[in-house]
């Protein structure tokens, strides 16, 4: 703030408190684009570093189940699909590389009443490795053009 001779302190005074006032804003301005990001962040850092199928496809931009096809298929094979109960279970190869989990889950059902399975979920790890791997989905139409 520059100053001039013919400034009185009562001037001076209100130049500094018209400034500071501008600056207030302007940090408000960017706290308000910068406060979901952040939130999001401190979300996704107090996880577990775990992340479920739906959740991992999300994040690395595929649907969910062209990318469970992949996590399934050669050369990934990370799951398989339990024959009887259809549902997706995690090879040992990945959980002991530390790129997936299994958490317990315990549902309940009208008619069998409670039942625990695993679930399997992806280690922060084993996103960095998929998306190496996997890269950035391509939709049809992007193939095509």
């Amino acid at each position: 703030m520059a100053t001039h001779q013919e400034d009185t302190p009562e001037t001076l005074m209100a130049r500094a408190l018209q400034l500071a006032d501008k600056t207030i804003k302007d940090r408000d301005a960017q706290l308000k684009d910068v406060l979901p990001k952040a939130s999001a962040f401190d979300e996704l850092a107090n996880t577990d570093g775990l992340f479920t199928l739906r959740d991992s496809a999300k994040l690395c931009g595929w649907p969910e189940k062209l990318f469970i096809q992949k996590l399934v298929q050669s050369p990934i094979k990370w799951l398989y699909v339990h024959s009887s109960s259809g549902r997706k279970l995690a090879y040992a190869k990945p959980i002991k590389d530390g790129y997936m989990d299994v958490k317990q889950v315990t549902v309940f059902h009208k008619t069998t009443g409670r039942e625990t399975y695993g679930q399997p979920m992806i280690t922060q790890k084993g996103l960095t490795k998929l998306s190496a791997k996997i890269g950035v989905f391509a939709s049809r139409k992007e193939i095509a053009a």
